[in-house]
């Protein structure tokens, strides 16, 4: 599913449960976004792909049906070494894997579920217009 224009910036969203598909899309469109959305893993990296890997930030879900969202971003990488990508889950950042050590891993960002479609705007601007490219996140994380 894509919604926008193709002159604005792109983001691939992938989360099995359509419902937190669409509220993104919803969200990230009103906030000015073109954002394509698909449900698993693989279906993400064939879009991926087939648009280039021109997208300008990715938002990936950690539990995924085939292949997780870590497994995703690493494929990601393999094609494009700058891919940005902000992992989002239900699980505690520590449960994911988010942080080892004491440190961030992989992701360029972590949100925590539940949250609010506000603290979703804001964290995919932080990482399209923060020129600093630092992890950031907005919680630890507490389930749900």
């Amino acid at each position: 599913m894509s919604v926008g224009s193709p002159e604005k910036q792109k983001i691939l969203v992938v989360d099995d449960e359509e419902t937190i598909c669409r509220m993104m899309t919803r969200a990230l469109v009103h906030a000015g976004y073109d954002v394509y959305c698909v449900l698993d893993g693989y279906k993400a990296l064939e879009l991926f792909e087939e648009h280039n890997g021109e997208f300008d930030l990715l938002i990936l879900d950690y539990a995924l049906p085939g292949i997780n969202g870590y497994e995703v971003l690493a494929r990601v990488r393999s094609l494009r070494k700058d891919a940005r990508a902000i992992l989002s889950s239900g699980y505690a950042a520590g449960e994911t894997g988010y942080v080892r050590n004491g440190e961030t891993h992989q992701f360029n960002g972590f949100l925590p579920k539940p949250y609010h479609m506000h603290e979703l705007v804001k964290m995919v601007e932080q990482h399209l217009y923060d020129c600093k490219g630092e992890a950031t996140s907005l919680g630890a994380g507490n389930g749900a």
